[in-house]
């Protein structure tokens, strides 16, 4: 019985990675934004390319110039006279807003591919966006040249979700959001449900797409920091690629483990950077974002308010780890007190006849011994 059972799960984890290894086979060309995203990133290297030449590559794809026009003419940008142009519409946004969103625009190209619903692409473009914004911020410290390279490096880190649950849909969601799940606990339940975990099915999606190396290596292996050292040489992207990866996958689940883990890497690398200060500061940015898409609106979820959430269970569970220790500790010294009590009682009724209640054979050769031992102690 039991080995048909796990012939059936073998069968069905078989059926579920053919079926995601079809999926990533499905992505045979690289998704518009995806490719807008890298030229916009070689543009931010380029010290001589003016706004002119970030306009050809906007205007190359009309979805991304329609949602740049739509925005400038949003109540959002609140300008009198309606905005038709490309040009126009940079100018009034300003050139950083425009890469920024048009690198962060570039998730929906893969999750159109993927047939995802605009509330399924959202539930995974947010914590993408979070961990660019994350990325980005970290870098920008220490090298403000690398910022862009580390807001993709973000962005990019976890598009396998969303690829993963085009496959197993409220399976993998079950799973995203269980409580105390830690993110190396994550990987092993999706190597459980599927024969891969993200970081693996992120690795063949990204040689799918052809995408550069080091974005290779750090969707690959940004859970993994050991590997990163070896691979990526740049020490702020790798720190960058593993400050992002300790945040959630969803930005109402993450454990007290790995902010912990977060607050330490932090520490580790800027003894002055505090975890709290830290997301404050990409809460400030993210929501920034957030609002351009989504016009002036702010995200329901907020990485401070789920620290701080986290810090109050931690406190609530010491509380009652204190309650249950001190309850066991009272229940031990009561169930200790009743065992001698019937050790007693016991030892009372092998002694003692039950009709007369005097000294049988037995308690009286115990008795006779006692008395004689303390005799001979005594000299008596």
């Amino acid at each position: 019985m039991a080995t048909a059972t796990l012939l059936t799960t073998k069968a069905k984890l078989n059926t579920r990675q053919r079926e995601l290894l079809s999926r990533i086979d499905d992505l045979a060309y690289l998704p518009t934004s995806v490719a807008v995203a890298m030229k916009f990133l070689e543009l931010g290297k380029d010290p001589d390319a003016e706004p002119a030449d970030y306009m050809k590559v906007i205007e190359a794809d009309a979805s991304l110039t329609s949602k740049l026009l739509a925005l400038a003419n949003s109540s959002w940008a609140g300008v009198r006279n309606r905005v038709t142009t490309v040009k126009t519409a940079v100018n009034l946004l300003g050139l950083g807003t425009v890469r920024t969103l048009a690198i962060s625009y570039c998730m929906t190209g893969l999750h159109n591919e993927l047939r995802l619903s605009p509330a399924e692409s959202q539930r995974f473009w947010e914590p993408s966006l979070t961990k660019a914004v994350a990325a980005r911020h970290y870098a920008m410290m220490d090298d403000a040249k690398r910022g862009d390279e580390a807001f993709v490096i973000g962005l990019f880190e976890d598009f396998a979700l969303p690829v993963i649950y085009s496959v197993l849909r409220e399976d993998y969601l079950t799973l995203l959001h269980s409580p105390g799940l830690t993110l190396l606990d994550q990987l092993q339940k999706e190597r459980e449900l599927c024969g891969m975990d993200h970081s693996e099915v992120g690795r063949a999606v990204a040689l799918k797409l052809e995408l550069p190396e080091l974005f290779v290596d750090t969707i690959a292996f940004h859970h993994h920091y050991e590997r990163l050292t070896e691979l990526v040489s740049h020490e702020v992207l790798r720190d960058a690629a593993h400050v992002a990866a300790l945040l959630p996958h969803t930005l109402n689940a993450w454990t007290r483990t790995d902010a912990d883990t977060l607050g330490a890497f932090l520490g580790a690398r800027r003894p002055d950077l505090k975890l709290d200060a830290f997301l404050k500061e990409v809460q400030t940015e993210f929501a920034r974002l957030y609002s351009f898409f989504y016009e002036g609106k702010q995200p329901e979820a907020e990485l401070p308010a789920l620290l701080t959430a986290l810090a109050r269970e931690a406190a609530d569970h010491t509380c009652n780890l204190v309650s249950r220790m001190n309850k066991l500790i009272s229940e031990t010294v009561q169930q200790d007190l009743q065992a001698k009590q019937q050790v007693q009682t016991l030892q009372a009724k092998a002694a003692y006849d039950p009709l007369t209640q005097v000294l049988n054979r037995e308690g009286f050769r115990t008795r006779a011994e006692q008395t004689m031992a303390l005799a001979a102690r005594q000299g008596k």
